[in-house]
């Protein structure tokens, strides 16, 4: 159940196009929380999805299971250090984990947060990196 449920939130994701750039992470987290809600919530007494705050918390939950941490604009290594040492937290208060990149990740903070994510993906708790390009980019010959 609790794989079907992760496969569902993950394509729910992959669907979600935020209703605009927003200045900051609360913006695309309450977005994504609504897009969640009306995407995957049928009957609420089967689905639990909330808004989790605390520093050793992802920014949203789903059934108590899967943890989603969203961060806008990973530009920084310092991020992704800080990221870094906050994952081993949410790997033992979720099952998964579903960091989420809105904006831009670049270069060097980019692929240091792969690298992290890979080196913690074996776990006991799953971790799934998505990055979201937002707003998306304009091709080249567009």
């Amino acid at each position: 159940m609790e794989d079907g449920l992760l496969r569902e939130v993950l394509s729910a994701i992959d669907t979600w196009k935020p209703r605009r750039a927003w200045k900051t992470k609360i913006g695309y987290r309450r977005d994504l929380l609504h897009h969640l809600t009306g995407l995957l919530v049928k009957d609420p007494a089967q689905l639990d999805i909330v808004i989790e705050r605390g520093k050793s918390r992802c920014d949203i939950v789903v059934n108590g299971v899967i943890g989603i941490k969203v961060n806008k604009n990973v530009a920084y290594v310092m991020q992704v250090h800080r990221l870094g040492g906050q994952l081993a937290q949410f790997q033992r208060a979720y099952r998964h984990v579903i960091i989420l990149t809105v904006g831009t990740t670049r270069g060097k903070a980019g692929a240091l947060l792969r690298e992290k994510i890979a080196a913690v993906s074996h776990r006991s708790a799953s971790v799934t990196l998505v990055e979201k390009q937002w707003p998306p980019q304009k091709s080249a010959g567009a």
